[in-house]
């Protein structure tokens, strides 16, 4: 009983712990997506877009987006096969 004790606090823990790293302390996300394959956003505490990228096999692959954070366009990358095109 107390080894299932336990291993239940231990996985809550985790649990916890990924979902507090993924989020700012007024509950706004963080990151969406991840950098495996697919798209990436990443945000401002005050919900506004930080970067949009896109992933392919770990990646950074095509046009990639990096706002200020009043959601304004700063920069626009294209990456091919995770190097900046240029």
């Amino acid at each position: 009983m107390t080894k299932l004790l336990s291993l239940s606090f231990l996985f809550l823990l985790n649990i916890y712990s990924i979902f507090s790293q993924n989020t700012y302390p007024n509950g706004q996300v963080k990151v969406k997506g991840n950098k495996t394959n697919g798209e990436r956003l990443e945000y401002y505490e005050n919900s506004q877009t930080l970067r949009k990228e896109n992933y392919v096999n770990g990646v950074l692959e095509g046009d990639c987006f990096y706002y200020h954070e009043n959601g304004k366009i700063k920069e626009k990358v294209k990456y091919i096969n995770g190097s900046p095109e240029g």
